[in-house]
C-alpha cells in the first residue's frame, strides 16, 4: 500500500492526478471528489442541482469523480468508503482500479436511508487507495482497452451526452499525456511536489543526524574500552 511519501513521490510518473487537492491527501489514501455528473439508477435520470446531488431514499446514484486518474502497470488501488457519509446511511463502496486505467472514476453509491441524502458538489465522498504490484501487469493488455470513464455503463440513461460532450472538450479526461501536461501544470501540483522535497530534506537531514549520533556512541564506547585496557593491572 502507497503512503502519503510513496504517493507524492509517484504523481507526476507512475501516478497522474488532475485536480489535486493537496488537503485529500492523507497518510496512505487519498480522497476523490463529487462531480456535476450523476444519475438515479432507479429513474435513469441526473439527479442534483448546481449545488448538490440528491440521492432519493433506497436509491443508487451513479456518480463521478471529478478527478481524471492514470496509473501505470506497477500500480493498483482500491475504492473506499468514507465512515462520514456511512453514518449517514450510505452504501459501502467497494470496487478496484485496475493498472493502467486512466480517465475519471464512476462510483455507485445506495442510500440505504428512509430519507433524501445530498452529496455537495466538490465535496470528498470514496478514498481510493494505491497497491504496488508484486509484478508489473502487462503493458497495452486487451483488457485496458475500456473507454476512458466507462460510458457504456449509463446506456439508456438520460442526458449521458452531455458527459461524452465534457469529456472529449476535456481531453485530460482520456489521454495520458494531455492528464500529465494539465496535472504538471497547475498550482496544486507544484506545491505538493514542493512539500515533497521539503519533507524530504527534514527526513535526510533526521537520518544523517541520527548517524552521526551512532558514530559518535561508537567512538565514545571505543575510547571508553582503550582507556580501560590501558590501566595497569
Amino acid at each position: 500500500m502507497l503512503s502519503i511519501v510513496d504517493l507524492k513521490k509517484e504523481l507526476g510518473k507512475n501516478i497522474y492526478i488532475y485536480p489535486v487537492h493537496i488537503e485529500s491527501i492523507k497518510s496512505n489514501s487519498i480522497d476523490l471528489h463529487v462531480s456535476k455528473f450523476a444519475w438515479s439508477l432507479d429513474t435513469k435520470k441526473r439527479i442534483g442541482d448546481d449545488e448538490y446531488i440528491i440521492i432519493a431514499a433506497h436509491d443508487t446514484a451513479l456518480i463521478y469523480t471529478e478527478e481524471a486518474i492514470y496509473v501505470s502497470n506497477c500500480i493498483g488501488g482500491s475504492y473506499h468508503s468514507k465512515v462520514t457519509l456511512v453514518s449517514q446511511g450510505a452504501g459501502h463502496i467497494g470496487t478496484t482500479l485496475d493498472a493502467q486505467y486512466i480517465g475519471c472514476s464512476i462510483i455507485a453509491v445506495h442510500n440505504h436511508s428512509n430519507r433524501e441524502l445530498k452529496l455537495k458538489i466538490g465535496s470528498e465522498f470514496v478514498t481510493l487507495q494505491f497497491w504496488y504490484l508484486n509484478s508489473p501487469d502487462y503493458e497495452n493488455a486487451p483488457s485496458h482497452d475500456n473507454e476512458p470513464g466507462h460510458p457504456r455503463m449509463l446506456n439508456g440513461f438520460d442526458d449521458v451526452e452531455s458527459y461524452i460532450e465534457w469529456r472529449d472538450k476535456n481531453t485530460w479526461a482520456t489521454r495520458k499525456k494531455d492528464l500529465y501536461l494539465k496535472m504538471t501544470e497547475s498550482n496544486e501540483y507544484k506545491q505538493c511536489k514542493e512539500e515533497y522535497q521539503r519533507e524530504l530534506d527534514i527526513f535526510n537531514r533526521g537520518k544523517v543526524k541520527n548517524r552521526i549520533k551512532g558514530y559518535i556512541k561508537i567512538f565514545i564506547g571505543v575510547m571508553i574500552i582503550l582507556l580501560i585496557l590501558c590501566i595497569p593491572s
